[in-house]
């Protein structure tokens, strides 16, 4: 649930504006919009009531960090791969800009005011909210109106672009699996939305590379952890690896999860490195500096072109040539063989993309070939 969760939670602020295809320019005027600075939205849609220890606390956006603190208990504090900071009360998230209240994703234990819970049925929730700001979407979007005190239900994109982004705008977004069933509810502020998209942005401008791609090489099969040189590398003995990331969290057929990242090993050695996105303390990125929430389009000038290629990715097979550690890219009419029962070497880059605009970096694993065969 909570990995899950945290996926949601990312994603939401990512799409939370470009749903509404926020025009351009229109990003700076909103995010410059001045904070209704101590107002607390006392509004039932963005209320909710949260069953710790036997009793109900009432969470309203807009609250301070220590109001929300002092009801939930201290929280764990997650990186975000936006550069940004999350926080975690169990399985409740919650995000803050300027120690209020801008971000809040429910959990198992929470519902809003008014009944409606992650486990409601659609249809029951959405009888509850009403129609939503857009039809044929699971989104609402409103504006505070702080000194009426009166929450304002937004209709029609034309609306929730005149206020996307700014402080008294607000979205709550219901999310649904491919069966239709409800499993995430969140609440966010447009400016605490446009201030991640804007950090995404700003950090894909500067990882663009200014000259082609450089040949992928041994050296690339490796991440390096956020703020440090330190790396873990395929061939590297577990022991090796775990004095770089820690003690494993947790343990599964196909690898062993640490904070941040997963590791597969073979015969004591690390032959798969996976980062996805879920909670996590500490982030790492590629050599070329490629991490998650990186673009597709950049991410394709840091490497290159492949031939292995569709709308959810890209994957590189690569095949060793020469002593010095060059790996040369496979191309799908080649004569490449990746001959698994006789370990002939060959190793695997690859990386799903989100749906949202310009496809941000989802999930990456470097591994050699047997790995990505067999899952071991």
């Amino acid at each position: 649930m909570r990995e899950a969760n945290v996926k949601t939670f990312i994603l939401t602020i990512l799409a939370a504006l470009l749903f509404v295809n926020l025009p351009q320019g229109m990003a700076a005027e909103a995010s410059n919009y001045p904070a209704q600075a101590g107002s607390v939205v006392r509004d039932q849609k963005m209320t909710v009531l949260q069953r710790v220890d036997g009793r109900t606390a009432v969470i309203r956006m807009g609250m301070t960090k220590a109001s929300v603190d002092r009801l939930l208990g201290e929280p764990e504090a997650y990186r975000s791969p936006d550069g940004g900071d999350y926080y975690m009360y169990g399985d409740v998230m919650a995000g803050y800009m300027n120690g209020r209240l801008a971000l809040f994703s429910l959990g198992e234990a929470s519902t809003l005011a008014s009944g409606v819970g992650v486990n409601s049925s659609l249809a029951n929730a959405s009888k509850k909210l009403g129609a939503p700001s857009v039809s044929n979407t699971l989104t609402y979007g409103y504006r505070w109106d702080a000194k009426s005190a009166t929450l304002f239900q937004l209709k029609g994109t034309q609306e929730l672009q005149r206020y996307a982004g700014r402080s008294d705008f607000y979205l709550l977004e219901l999310s649904v699996n491919g069966l239709g069933d409800m499993y995430g509810i969140q609440l966010v502020r447009g400016d605490y939305a446009i201030s991640s998209m804007e950090r995404v942005e700003r950090n894909n401008e500067a990882l663009m590379p200014t000259e082609a791609a450089k040949p992928i090489t041994m050296a690339d099969l490796a991440v390096v952890q956020e703020g440090t040189q330190s790396r873990v590398t395929l061939g590297m003995t577990r022991k090796e690896a775990e004095a770089v990331i820690g003690m494993p969290i947790d343990e599964s057929l196909f690898g062993i999860t640490y904070d941040g990242i997963k590791v597969g090993y073979r015969k004591d050695r690390v032959v798969a490195l996976m980062l996805q996105l879920t909670e996590a303390k500490t982030l790492y990125k590629t050599p070329r500096g490629a991490g998650l929430l990186t673009s597709r389009t950049v991410f394709e000038a840091l490497y290159g072109q492949t031939e292995y290629t569709d709308e959810s990715g890209l994957t590189y097979i690569l095949i060793p040539e020469g002593t010095e550690g060059k790996l040369r890219t496979s191309m799908i009419n080649s004569d490449d063989q990746l001959d698994i029962d006789n370990k002939k070497p060959a190793y695997i880059i690859s990386t799903l993309f989100t749906e949202s605009e310009g496809g941000l970096l989802e999930f990456l694993m470097i591994c050699d070939a047997e790995y990505a065969s067999t899952g071991k």
